[in-house]
């Protein structure tokens, strides 16, 4: 099992979104008040620096030493199985983030959500895409544009997104469209919003 660093930051208020989003922290799932980042454990000097930041912002933050479990990887679903857990993780970011940059999260974030590793985000990809295809497919925003890299804190090149409009901009439709009253997709029917090119499972 290898080690890495844990930062959580509690009680994060719409003012502090610039802060967080350059430091590439993610909101919890559980709770959008709360942000984390996970880091390597030899980027020890970067946590330091977080922290000092976050600390003179008048934020409280917690670090924490973690232990990746690769028995984590063995659990593994077919693409559309992903996208319905997905599916839940990405409505509650639009809901509760303040703005369309706070509601980004980094497909290691998702990963972990799922109960994968950090490291098996991009492999997520192709359920993302089954997400994008099936609100496109019935006139919705495309949900899976949250999802960033996170260098970059953007959408990769081939992120299904509404025609006509940057990735940046269906992130604000998404933040402004009323998701409530989606009913959530079954793997059985984004299995069908299938397209050939995502070669699905």
């Amino acid at each position: 099992m290898s080690e890495y660093w844990r930062l959580c930051v509690e009680s994060v208020t719409p003012a502090h979104a610039e802060l967080m989003a350059h430091l590439k922290l993610s909101p919890a799932v559980e709770n959008p008040t709360t942000f984390w980042r996970s880091y390597p454990q030899r980027e020890g000097r970067r946590v330091d620096s977080a922290i000092r930041r976050l600390k003179r912002a008048g934020l409280r933050v917690t670090v924490t030493i973690k232990r990746s479990d690769p028995s984590r990887r063995a659990r593994r679903l077919t693409s559309p199985q992903q996208g319905e857990r997905i599916w839940e993780i990405l409505v509650r970011q639009a809901t509760n983030a303040p703005n369309p940059d706070a509601a980004r999260i980094t497909y290691g974030a998702v990963a972990e959500a799922i109960g994968y590793s950090r490291q098996s985000g991009r492999s997520l990809r192709r359920a993302l895409g089954l997400i994008g295809w099936w609100c496109l497919d019935r006139g919705y925003p495309a949900l899976n544009c949250l999802v960033v890299n996170h260098d970059t804190m953007e959408c990769g090149e081939s992120a299904v997104h509404t025609e006509g409009f940057t990735t940046r901009e269906e992130r604000e439709r998404i933040a402004n469209f009323i998701w409530r009253r989606v009913q959530q997709p079954i793997a059985a029917q984004l299995r069908a919003a299938d397209r050939p090119s995502l070669h699905i499972p």
